[in-house]
This record gives structure tokens, C-alpha cells and sequence, in this order.
């Protein structure tokens, strides 16, 4: 069993007698098996893991081909799942939830179901051990980027034979991306592509159009999955040739990433990392057109939590993941966002992102 679990189990059985966990994401978290419905028990040192007729079977060739770890029970849902959690749990409990994923239509329902139980907030303890990527975490992280920086190279060839040309599309692009990264080993996108051109690359989350590639910058932000894990990365090129003003731009930019990439570490407060771009960007000139937070950790989610934001004084522990994206918005000009991931460690970060970052006119 993987440590982080184990530690969720031992934290459990210290703080409660049981955490019942029915969100999608903690269920994979906890299980490594992904299902559109159930329920995860962990009390009395165990892990029982409560699925329906559609995912039993798939259930369990995981575990005999060791996706599922063998210590975790697996038994089908034959009748009202919270019957059967109440069972396992038994009464007059203290009993862990999901408190930032449950509605209050639902407690009220676990609270019908288990009238002697009392609840409380476990949110935290998932979230605090999340913020953690352990070694398997990492690997399928680094995995989704490799092929996230694949597609950039990808898509550089693409866009040299094809920017220009009429009928080439901003949609185009997203799609060739998307295309690429499922067939190269990707389980899927990490979250909608964005791929604008032209006036419309001053929206930092612009919704690819199918409308043909404008002159001047194009954003690209896309990442893959991999093993439920996200990757997360931007490039801005330019379509055509550039004038000194948008060359200043993008050399602003990518100062501002070096300086907090140079800077970061495991234990850093979120809004001290965010004013190391910060501080560039406003000292060029270009104060107010960032207007975004400098990074967001991410994992089986695209955002989780911590983030570098100018507002959050939490520190970012060692062994979290988190991107390093900032960028200058010119409402009705352009913007240029460059975005890598980063693995924090005691002594700096490491950086999972390959793909160059050398200004590029297409």
C-alpha cells in the first residue's frame, strides 16, 4: 500500500473510528480505481471499498493485477450502499467525511442512515496528504507531461506547415493537440485546450474558435492524463513576425518565470512565490496586466490546493506539484502566458517541463 495511504489510514483510526469518502477523485485516491459512483470505508485499521454491478468485475481484475493494492476489500453493492456502510461502521460512532465534497442533502441523508453516528470534518486530512505527490504520483505526473511536451513539438510542425494557410483554425490547433496526446499514450486532456490567436491571446482562458489562425501570438494551454494525473502547460508563439514591443512582452514574461523558477521552494508561502514574478512584470512597465495567481498545484485534479497566489500566506509543502504560469494581458492587443510544472523539494524545485521556451515566429 502506497505511504500516503497508509498514513490515511492510521490518521483515521487516530482522529475517528471511521471516514467514509464518496467523492469520485478520493475514491481514485484511495482505491487507484476510477468509478462514476461508490464508496470507500476505512475504519479498524482497513479499507473497504463499495462498488455496483457495472465497475465489480473491472474491480476486481485491478487488484489481481496489482492496480488495486491486495489489502483493500472490494464488495458489491446489493442493496442501499449506506445500509451496508452502517453495518461496516456500526453505532455510535465518530465518523470522518468529505465535508468540501458533500452537500447537505447528503449528510442529512448519511445522518438518516446512521442516526447514532456523529460527524465531522475530514476534508483536510485528505487534502493536507494530496498536496504530497508520493513517488507513484510523480511518476504518472511525469509521465503526462512527457506526453504533453511531445504534442508541443508536435504542433510546432504542424503549425509551420499550416499557419497561414486559409481555413486553418484556432479549433484546428486545439484538436491536433488533443489528437496527438490520446494517441501517444494520454487517457485524456487534463482540461479543455485552449489555443488562441491574434487580439484574442490577451484572454487568459479564450475558448478556441473556429475561426483561422489571426497574426501575432498564440497561446496554447493543454495537458495530458496519465494514470488519473494531470499535466499542465503553456507556449506562446507568434504567427508571423513580431515587433520590439511583443518581443519585450514575451522576454518580460519569461524573466518573470526564471525569477520565481530560481527562487521556489518546498515550504515557501504562496503569495511570497507569486511576488517573485510579480515584482518583474510590474518593474517592466506592465503592472495591472497579470491579473491572475502565479500557480496552482495539481494532481488527479488541474487545480487543487496550495496555489501561488498573492492572496494565500499557506506554504507550499515539499513534494507538491505545481505550475509556474505567469503572463501580461493587453486587453484588445495580445497576451503571452508561459507555464511550466514543477516538483518542490527542501532545496529549490525541479522542473517536469521540457518543451523550449526560445521566442518562436512561425
Amino acid at each position: 500500500m502506497r505511504e500516503n495511504i497508509k498514513e490515511l489510514v492510521r490518521q483515521t483510526g487516530e482522529k475517528a473510528d471511521a471516514f467514509l469518502i464518496c467523492s469520485p477523485v478520493n475514491r481514485r485516491y484511495v482505491t487507484n480505481f476510477e468509478t462514476s459512483d461508490g464508496f470507500v470505508v476505512i475504519n479498524d485499521g482497513k479499507i473497504t471499498f463499495i462498488t455496483d454491478f457495472r465497475y465489480i468485475e473491472a474491480a476486481q481484475t485491478a487488484q489481481k493485477n496489482g492496480i488495486i493494492d491486495q489489502s483493500i476489500r472490494i464488495t458489491e453493492q446489493q442493496r442501499s450502499p449506506l445500509e451496508q456502510i452502517s453495518e461496516i461502521i456500526g453505532k455510535d460512532k465518530k465518523v470522518l467525511f468529505e465535508d468540501a465534497y458533500v452537500s447537505v442533502k447528503e449528510l442529512t441523508t448519511f445522518r438518516k442512515f446512521m442516526p447514532t453516528a456523529n460527524f465531522y470534518s475530514g476534508s483536510h486530512i485528505i487534502s493536507t496528504l494530496r498536496a504530497r505527490k508520493d513517488e507513484y504520483e510523480l511518476e504518472n505526473i511525469k509521465k503526462a507531461q512527457s506526453i504533453t511536451d511531445k504534442a508541443f513539438t508536435h504542433i510546432l510542425t504542424v503549425l509551420s506547415d499550416n499557419a497561414g494557410k486559409p481555413g486553418f483554425t484556432e479549433k484546428d490547433v486545439s484538436l491536433e493537440l488533443e489528437f496527438f496526446m490520446r494517441k501517444n499514450g494520454s487517457e485524456g486532456v487534463a482540461f479543455d485546450t485552449i489555443s488562441v490567436s491574434g487580439h484574442k491571446s490577451s484572454l487568459p482562458h479564450g475558448v478556441p474558435e473556429n475561426i483561422p489562425l489571426q497574426k501575432g501570438f498564440l497561446t496554447m494551454d493543454f495537458g495530458a492524463r496519465y494514470g488519473g494525473y494531470c499535466s499542465d502547460m503553456t507556449r506562446t508563439v507568434c504567427i508571423g513576425k513580431a515587433d520590439e514591443e511583443m518581443k519585450r512582452v514575451y522576454d518580460t514574461v519569461l524573466k518573470a518565470q526564471k525569477c520565481a523558477l530560481e527562487q521556489i521552494s518546498g515550504g515557501i508561502a504562496g503569495n511570497v512565490a507569486d511576488g517573485f514574478a510579480r515584482s518583474v512584470i510590474d518593474g517592466a512597465g506592465y503592472k495591472g496586466t497579470f491579473g491572475h495567481s502565479l500557480g496552482h498545484s495539481l494532481g488527479l485534479e488541474i487545480h487543487e490546493r496550495p496555489c501561488f497566489s498573492p492572496s494565500d500566506k499557506t506554504a507550499v509543502p515539499s513534494g507538491a506539484v505545481v505550475s509556474v504560469e505567469p503572463g501580461i494581458y493587453i486587453p484588445g492587443k495580445y497576451g503571452v502566458r508561459i507555464e511550466d510544472i514543477v516538483y518542490l523539494t527542501d532545496g529549490g524545485c525541479t522542473d517536469l517541463t521540457h518543451s523550449g521556451k526560445t521566442f518562436t515566429e512561425i
